[in-house]
């Protein structure tokens, strides 16, 4: 269904590094959720970030959030998404260190982040790939007590933030009147 990106090589070693040094790099990475509101994460093997993180990677030219979103899936985690992922947010990241020579480099990053609700049958199909060393399940205290990047502690919030009802966010404020609108629980 999707392109097999891994074995591509589309740009030379060289052409790939000239371009990470000219220019910033559309990233659709998804934030990947049970039904219970457990969230999976990946330990990634490779920079700019070796630790904790979300699955995805690069947009494609003429590729929308959602199918990048899917593709993703489907590289990292071995299964055919069959929901549709909801927008999180936009993202800045410059990272100092990357990947592909030379390292010190780095790359300048804007980041679509996704979420996806996981169905059962996807949930039996997931695979860890060679990106990863561990994919790990994580309630919302266990990751409140993880070190994780600053960035995705924003993303994982953003999440939340996007599920709560106007009395989880404001707890102290009057009851609407019947001329206001109601609030809308999903923002999304």
């Amino acid at each position: 269904m999707y392109p097999n990106t891994a074995k591509e090589k589309w740009f030379s070693e060289e052409q790939y590094a000239e371009i990470l040094d000219n220019l910033v790099i559309v990233c659709v990475d998804t934030l990947v959720k049970d039904r219970s509101g457990k969230i999976l994460l990946g330990k990634r093997q490779k920079f700019p970030i070796k630790d904790w993180w979300i699955f995805g990677g690069r947009m494609f030219a003429h590729e929308n959030y959602s199918a990048a979103s899917k593709r993703g899936l489907t590289r990292e985690l071995g299964f055919i998404p069959h929901n549709e992922p909801s927008m999180i947010g936009y993202y800045d990241l410059v990272w100092e260190i990357r990947e592909e020579p030379p390292q010190k480099n780095g790359c300048h990053v804007v980041l679509a982040a996704m979420e996806y609700i996981l169905s059962p049958e996807d949930q039996l199909s997931i695979n860890v790939n060679n990106e990863h060393s561990y994919l790990g399940w994580f309630s919302r205290g266990e990751l409140e007590s993880m070190s994780l990047h600053p960035t995705l502690v924003k993303i994982i919030n953003d999440s939340w933030a996007l599920h709560l009802t106007q009395e989880e966010v404001f707890p102290h404020s009057p009851k609407p009147s019947r001329y206001r609108l109601p609030f809308k629980k999903s923002l999304a």
